[in-house]
């Protein structure tokens, strides 16, 4: 996480501190069920939400974890680009043998 977090660091206007999962919602400008999956996925958090009491998510490691998590799609999506470019390309080239 620690790379992570170098690689992604929490903007000086925003400031740090813990969150619930709807008001970290809020402050993101993403849905509660895209809070819920991110956390499914492995976003970082101080305290589990339960009976009787509230997430809690520190806003720096939420926003380090959200910008490796969508530079890791990136990548993927660019691979998987890659990938059917090349395939487009064999296959072109034995369509004209």
């Amino acid at each position: 996480m620690a790379d992570a977090m170098n690689g992604h660091p929490l903007p000086a206007d925003i400031g740090d501190g813990l969150f619930s999962l709807v008001d970290l919602a809020d402050h993101l400008k993403v849905s509660l069920p895209t809070m819920q999956g991110y956390l499914r996925k492995g976003m970082p958090f101080v305290q589990r939400g339960r009976s009787g009491s509230q997430w809690q998510i520190r806003m720096s490691e939420a926003w380090a974890w959200l910008g490796y998590f969508r530079q890791l799609k990136r990548q993927k999506h660019e691979h998987a680009a890659a990938v059917a470019s090349s395939i487009a390309s064999v296959k072109a080239m034995a369509a004209r043998r």
